[in-house]
């Protein structure tokens, strides 16, 4: 049994939002607000980089931090928190912080990546978060945080799901597992296996790239399995010494 959080950090929960978002599983809802000091100490720090999400020069400050264990311990049911901390820039008392954490939500999931991602239209920046499950790594969430409106949110995410459905062939249906996500460089490759009564039948890819607050669907495309066993199978060429 787990021990009783402290009032402070119960107050912080209490006052987020919730992390998972009711309206999609590919997102990932930051909380308005920063955790207190106390929940951060001792934790260890895995990354921190500065984010100009507006492209003025104010910086915000990102810093992903671990607490607990660094790996699961089933046995114990005891888990890693992760906490991706967004800080405004200095002299903004009036602009409000934003946390990303697995912390008082399901223990089946964690963080799993954290990195800043240029716009390529302008001189603004936003920040990528990804968690996933542990174990078969199933029902991934994603988020890309930039301006809003001068506020920070999730951009909103196209429906990859009703854009595949469209490269479905009769009997076929999406199989086996969740969306596989990268990120290349400032776009999003996402790929989907597509199966008929269980015999594979290649997969459908979609490419997003993050525009001035959304995201763009940049290609849609399905590749057949036929043409996927024969690029695997094409013999290397000899390697240049």
């Amino acid at each position: 049994m787990r021990r009783a959080c402290p009032v402070v950090l119960l107050a912080f929960f209490v006052l987020g939002v919730p992390l998972r978002s009711q309206a999609d599983d590919h997102e990932l809802t930051p909380r308005r607000g920063l955790p207190p000091k106390v929940v951060l100490r001792g934790c260890h720090t895995l990354t921190r980089f500065r984010v100009d999400f507006d492209g003025s020069g104010n910086l915000y400050e990102v810093e992903w931090r671990r607490c607990g264990p660094r790996n699961p311990d089933w046995k114990k049911q005891r888990f890693p928190q992760h906490y991706v901390v967004v800080r405004p820039p200095r002299g903004t008392p009036d602009v409000l912080g934003l946390t990303f954490t697995n912390s008082g939500s399901s223990d089946a999931y964690f963080l799993n990546d954290v990195k800043p991602v240029r716009i390529a239209s302008g001189s603004q920046h936003a920040l990528f978060v990804t968690s996933t499950t542990y174990g078969d790594g199933l029902g991934k969430m994603w988020c890309m945080l930039g301006m809003i409106g001068g506020q920070l949110q999730c951009w909103p995410q196209p429906e990859i799901d009703e854009l595949a459905a469209q490269y479905l062939e009769l009997a076929e249906k999406m199989c086996c597992r969740d969306w596989t996500l990268q990120l290349r460089g400032s776009e999003i490759h996402l790929e989907h296996a597509v199966a008929r009564g269980g015999s594979p039948e290649g997969v459908i890819v979609i490419d997003l790239v993050p525009e001035e607050s959304s995201l763009a669907v940049a290609g849609v495309r399905r590749v057949d399995a036929n043409a996927m066993n024969k690029s695997a199978a094409k013999p290397q060429g000899k390697a240049e010494r």
